[in-house]
């Protein structure tokens, strides 16, 4: 398949660096109609601790869990946006983000779902927006990470980025709004600070792609109280008449 217009622009883009010397150039590509990828899978210390707490997770909005045991997960990566520069290193990036991925923890009847996903790679930081029993809560810093491999760039076919974070830990505020959330047990709060969640691998192709929109993740509304009274009034409704029916 051939490149796609957007990286024939990165290329383009690559030029114009060329013309500026001594500044960088910040280019920010839409990548939703393209092959683009964030696999996050959870490190194996961390999938026994949260399936030992009882907490599951799984994929929501345009994310797509990659096994059953909820271990891997793919995130669409939505946009990318990165330094270009005559003066190695040539492209850094900056900044990424999935837009319309959600992950959903739950415990219980307890659920809280982190959506929409952005990477600052200055900051070493992922930053996300929250929702705790369906109420919304404002963007914040989930994990920091490290940096396992950095971005490799390659030109065959079309230009292909890839890059490795790993050693993923919860910030404290995160971890507070995740205990609090899903009503951890006091005891077993502390440990979600200490535990390294896993990685996060980045791939970018030319290849296209259907599907996803880029539009920011919003988990459906959950009804009133109100709204479930109305509905049981209505089922004991439906069965008082089916019951009369029957006995005519």
């Amino acid at each position: 398949m051939q490149a796609s217009p957007l990286f024939k622009l990165s290329a383009a883009a690559l030029l114009i660096a060329a013309a500026v010397p001594a500044s960088a150039l910040t280019v920010t590509l839409p990548t939703s109609a393209l092959q683009a990828n964030a696999v996050m899978t959870f490190s194996n210390d961390s999938v026994q601790a949260l399936n030992g707490v009882g907490i599951t997770r799984s994929a929501l909005g345009t994310s797509t869990s990659l096994d059953s045991t909820g271990t891997s997960f793919n995130l669409p990566v939505t946009s990318t946006t990165m330094n270009i520069s005559l003066l190695p290193p040539a492209i850094t990036p900056t900044s990424g983000q999935s837009m319309g991925a959600a992950l959903g923890l739950t415990l219980g009847s307890n659920t809280v779902t982190l959506g929409n996903m952005s990477i600052d790679f200055s900051k070493k930081t992922v930053t996300a927006d929250t929702w705790v029993n369906g109420a919304n809560k404002t963007s914040m810093v989930i994990y920091n990470f490290n940096i396992a491999q950095g971005l490799s760039v390659s030109m065959t076919g079309g230009l292909h980025l890839a890059e490795s974070l790993n050693h993923l830990t919860l910030t404290q505020g995160a971890a507070d709004m995740i205990a609090n959330g899903l009503n951890i047990n006091p005891y077993l709060r502390p440990a979600l600070t200490m535990l390294d969640y896993g990685s996060i691998n980045i791939n970018i192709t030319p290849a296209l792609r259907f599907g996803v929109s880029g539009k920011a993740y919003t988990p459906p509304p959950v009804p009133e109280p109100g709204t479930y009274a109305l509905v049981g009034l209505g089922l004991v409704a439906v069965g008082a008449v089916a019951r009369r029916r029957r006995a005519q």
